[in-house]
């Protein structure tokens, strides 16, 4: 009897304190280079109540967020040279959100001045 009720009381809380979380996984390519992996392409996982998640991507383009609260977020990928992109997801409990995403390379017109962002360079 004794364990029996010191088994309920200890699954009823970790119930209690569980909370249930997504994940988001997702490789990241080269649209000019025949899908080719990009490495340390540079990924942050935002929400509207300003929580935000940051990584790069391995050297197989892959990259992975784990126990995410469930709701609506957007997904930014940038890369040096390359078009930035976003993309609203929606995490849901226990479930797991794959993106396959290849990014395009940004294209400079001949006399076209293109802004660096980083330190000022003296």
């Amino acid at each position: 009897m004794k364990n029996s009720l010191l088994v309920i009381v200890m699954l009823s809380t970790g119930l209690l304190f569980s909370q249930d979380y997504g994940s988001v996984r997702g490789t990241i390519t080269d649209n000019e280079a025949h899908n080719e992996p990009l490495l340390f392409a540079d990924i942050t996982l935002k929400n509207s109540e300003q929580a935000q998640w940051n990584t790069q991507t391995n050297f197989h383009g892959n990259f992975e967020f784990l126990e995410v609260a469930p709701g609506p977020y957007t997904l930014v990928v940038r890369y040096l040279g390359y078009e930035p992109y976003e993309m609203p997801i929606r995490i849901e409990e226990n479930k797991k959100t794959h993106i396959l995403k290849g990014l395009q390379a940004k294209r400079i017109q001949p006399g076209q001045v293109v802004q660096v962002e980083g330190p000022a360079m003296r």
